[in-house]
């Protein structure tokens, strides 16, 4: 997975810095991160794109921008074993109002367990007084 990290990053790198540097002209002496150069290469990709050269950093930043929620949800799905008990457990302690005097999630099943979901739509306040009442019904006094 580390593999893979890096080289989803090292293009971003690369190819951002590129970008920076010769859109403000930034070239230190090197034709490579001049500005003709940066328009030349935009008009090329725009033409073989067959859309405005002015578009072609947006579709690369959508690409980007995709490929990075690619590898994020692998990601996640790769570790879901460590972090999902303790983010399960944030999410219970911040929607149900648990105490903070419980053991580190992860260590038992039964840890998790004990806690219910409510479901996590919108918790505006209005939502939030009705699970209330809901969940503790008030009796009149006798």
């Amino acid at each position: 997975m580390r593999l893979i990290i890096i080289l989803w990053i090292t293009p971003l790198v690369f190819f951002w810095g590129w970008y920076g540097l010769s859109a403000y002209d930034i070239n230190m002496g090197s034709f490579f991160l001049s500005r003709p150069f940066h328009d030349h290469m935009f008009r090329l990709y725009g033409n073989i794109l067959g859309v405005p050269p002015q578009e072609v950093p947006a579709l690369i930043a959508a690409t980007f921008a995709f490929d990075s929620m690619l590898l994020f949800t692998l990601a996640a799905f790769r570790w879901r074993k460590s972090w999902f008990p303790q983010a399960k457990l944030w999410v219970l302690e911040r929607f149900n109002k648990t105490s903070n005097n419980h053991p580190v999630a992860g260590n038992k099943s039964s840890d998790i367990e004990q806690y219910s979901l409510v479901a996590p739509v919108a918790f505006s306040s209005m939502a939030l007084r009705s699970i209330e009442r809901s969940t503790y019904p008030v009796h009149p006094a006798e």
